[in-house]
Order: C-alpha cells, then sequence, then structure tokens
C-alpha cells in the first residue's frame, strides 16, 4: 500500500513542474491570476469573484415593508394570545395578500 502511495506522489511531482515558469506569470501584490493585467492597478476590496451590489427594485421594497408590517401584527397577536391556531406561513401569506389589495 505504502509503495503504492509513494509511486503516485512521484508521478504526480513529474507531472507538475515546480518552477516559475509554470504557466502563470508571475504576479504583483494584489493581482488576481484569472483577472486581466489592465485592471491590476484597481484594487478590488470585496475580492474578485463577488457581483456587485445592487439596489433593489421599487416592487421588492414594497414586499419588504409589507412583510415588516404583517411581522408586527404578528407579535402583537401572539402577545395578546389572539393568534389562534393559526401559523406565521398561513398569516403572512394571508397578510401580504390583503396588503397588497389595498396597495401597501
Amino acid at each position: 500500500m505504502h509503495r503504492r502511495f509513494r509511486a503516485v506522489l512521484v508521478g504526480l511531482s513529474l507531472l507538475v513542474p515546480l518552477s516559475p515558469s509554470s504557466g502563470l506569470s508571475a504576479q504583483m501584490p494584489g493581482q488576481h491570476p484569472l483577472r486581466p493585467a489592465d485592471n491590476a492597478s484597481q484594487a478590488d476590496p470585496a475580492g474578485p469573484f463577488l457581483r456587485p451590489e445592487r439596489k433593489a427594485s421599487d416592487r421588492q421594497r414594497a414586499s419588504l415593508a409589507r412583510t415588516r408590517q404583517c411581522g408586527q401584527e404578528w407579535r402583537a397577536l401572539k402577545a395578546g394570545g389572539r393568534k389562534g391556531e393559526q401559523d406565521w406561513r398561513v398569516f403572512s401569506r394571508e397578510c401580504r395578500e390583503r396588503l397588497k389589495a389595498w396597495g401597501h
């Protein structure tokens, strides 16, 4: 077993050269190997693979506002002991539909 493992390691070491000319050019600090060199002067603090943050649309903001309002109503019902047999998922769906129909 150990002989096979050593043989695999030796074989792999022959396939992967350890010289700096292994295909990737020497990198400047802060430069990512997969990014073009023209972007090297612009430091990206978020990292090379993160998408830029987008603002929420008007519909998304309205939906979030409805959900938050329903959450406040749910907590008030729960604190008063008036929620009955309803759980949050059912209450939330009905509340958001009601608020949307009212134009909120």
